[in-house]
């Protein structure tokens, strides 16, 4: 693969403000506008799509699937990259009208806000477990929500999917979410409301 980097994606919140390089840049948008238009791409589909080697994808989606920016299937097809699936979970995304998921909260409204789409995003407490609506226009959010959102620290994550996803998560209240800090162990990170989600969602 290439080392050159440019600035990551604005497709998945999670990946923060990590660079990719430009190959990775490639099969992430590839599989990314696959998925956005219902598909689930093969590694032949995303070498076709994205103008490189079937060596150079192979790599690619082996290095996200391990650090936890992809999801392959049984069959060996993609069904999710850099946060966005078609994999039902708790954050359920209408995304320009098509019916998606992704793999946690933040991404549900990062992506939108990246993309600077309207969009629609269905999610739960991550304390009560109670229903949460927000709904995106041009990537912007009402700036009077009490909703806050929590970003665990990246220090330590390996797995995008497995260690930040679980706890990046929407609360109804500053008062749900302290609730759950506590009961959590008072785990270290960052507390965001919709308009500092949504402006780290364009920067990514």
């Amino acid at each position: 693969m290439t080392g050159d980097r440019e600035p990551a994606l604005p497709l998945g919140a999670s990946e923060g403000n990590s660079g990719l390089t430009l190959d990775e840049v490639a099969v992430a948008r590839a599989a990314f506008e696959s998925l956005r238009a219902g598909g689930h791409p093969t590694i032949e589909d995303l070498t076709s799509s994205s103008g490189l080697s079937r060596v150079t994808v192979d790599e690619v989606v082996g290095d996200f699937v391990r650090t936890g920016r992809a999801q392959l299937d049984g069959d060996g097809c993609l069904i999710g990259i850099v946060g966005l699936t078609t994999e039902a979970t708790r954050h359920r995304l209408v995304l320009d009208g098509a019916p998606l998921f992704t793999w946690c909260a933040f991404d549900a409204v990062g992506i939108p806000a990246a993309l600077q789409v309207d969009a629609a995003v269905f999610t739960t407490c991550g304390y009560c477990e109670g229903p949460i609506e927000v709904d995106i226009e041009k990537g912007s959010v009402p700036n009077d929500s009490p909703l806050r959102g929590w970003l665990p620290l990246m220090e330590n994550c390996e797995n995008v999917r497995t260690d930040f996803c679980p706890e990046a998560n929407l609360f109804c209240s500053n008062e749900h979410l302290g609730a759950w800090r506590v009961a959590a162990g008072m785990p270290e990170g960052l507390v965001m409301d919709l308009g500092a989600l949504t402006a780290l969602g364009h920067r990514s």
